[in-house]
């Protein structure tokens, strides 16, 4: 198995509540995975079971995250730290682009006073604000996929 961190852009240890699932690529295999708020810190951590000896390259993509992609050899001792970079927030409708329609669906669940559970809180902390706002507009790049 191997055990891993990752950061969600935008995700600070006080908005660090919340269990998220990713989604995990290696060769032709894809894998939806748990991942956990640490204890202390503002990333997540999570375990990918079953793997052979080898070395793998990982694509991660969060629910609202673009893909990044990481390497790793099995077996390997200790937590595969993937927190740098971190995961780029702005991907709500979760096609590994940010763009129109990830603004679009910003908009219309944009009501910063009201808490809600929703792919458009970037920053899980709740509330779709400006704080959601700025992380999408900082990555907005139409036509270019996560990595």
């Amino acid at each position: 198995s191997l055990d891993f961190r990752i950061q969600f852009e935008g995700v600070t240890a006080s908005s660090l509540k919340l269990t998220k699932v990713v989604k995990i690529t290696y060769g032709n295999t894809g894998v939806d995975v748990t991942v956990s708020p640490a204890a202390s810190g503002s990333y997540h951590t999570g375990t990918i079971t079953g793997l052979a000896a080898g070395t793998y390259t990982f694509s991660v993509k969060g629910p609202a995250h673009t893909l990044k992609s990481f390497t790793a050899t099995i077996p390997t001792s200790g937590i595969q730290d993937w927190t740098d970079p971190a995961l780029p927030a702005g991907d709500i409708t979760n096609d590994n682009y940010i763009d129109d329609a990830d603004y679009s669906a910003l908009v219309a669940d944009f009501d910063p006073g009201v808490q809600k559970t929703s792919n458009a809180d970037l920053n899980f902390d709740g509330y779709v604000n400006i704080s959601d706002y700025s992380f999408l507009v900082k990555n907005y790049n139409p036509g270019v996929p996560g990595q």
